[in-house]
């Protein structure tokens, strides 16, 4: 039973690819599925993890977490730039900006306006301001994760909307069957 499980899953990852092909005279080139979302998974993790590190770092924190939000807010679009759709990029890069920075903002208000106050007066202010950036930050992963899951289909429409064949071979599990299967997919 093992032997069938390691095998399917081996086949899992040597059979899932896709080829593109082109007319030898196009200047234009197909786009990777995979790329598109490796290219946006790594702008946006790097950029996070190493502000997150320096943010730890006495001298840096200020560094560190422009580095983060930079990486939080730009880094998901990269694969959208890579599938030639600015569009989309700069729609999701505003977002996240403008939802960042009016959370720190309303945080920043909010911390001012307690200051001189006791602790007992102050302590609502700022759970609220820490709210505040806690929502912000959610609302900001959350349309991070959606960039980077559809940066793949941006893909697939760039290489349709340009003529590319696309030749796509995948095991799958054949349900009628009981069974394990490769199917191939030609898409014009």
């Amino acid at each position: 039973m093992y032997r069938i499980l390691i095998a399917a899953f081996a086949l899992t990852f040597m059979l899932n690819s896709t080829v593109v092909a082109a007319d030898s005279s196009s200047a234009a080139t197909p786009k990777s599925r995979r790329t598109a979302v490796v290219y946006s998974l790594f702008s946006t993790s790097v950029p996070v993890v190493v502000g997150g590190v320096m943010m730890n770092g006495e001298h840096s924190a200020q560094l560190g977490t422009g580095i983060a939000s930079l990486g939080l807010i730009l880094g998901p679009g990269v694969g959208h730039v890579y599938a030639r759709n600015m569009g989309r990029f700069w729609s999701g890069a505003t977002t996240r900006g403008i939802v960042l920075s009016s959370s720190i903002a309303v945080a920043a208000i909010l911390i001012h306006d307690s200051k001189g106050e006791s602790w007992e007066e102050g302590l609502p202010k700022a759970m609220l301001a820490l709210g505040s950036i806690g929502l912000g930050v959610t609302i900001c992963t959350v349309s991070a994760i959606r960039d980077i899951a559809t940066a793949d289909n941006l893909a697939d429409d760039y290489n349709k909307e340009h003529g590319f064949q696309t030749l796509t071979l995948r095991p799958t599990y054949i349900a009628s069957q009981r069974a394990p299967g490769v199917m191939l997919t030609l898409s014009l």
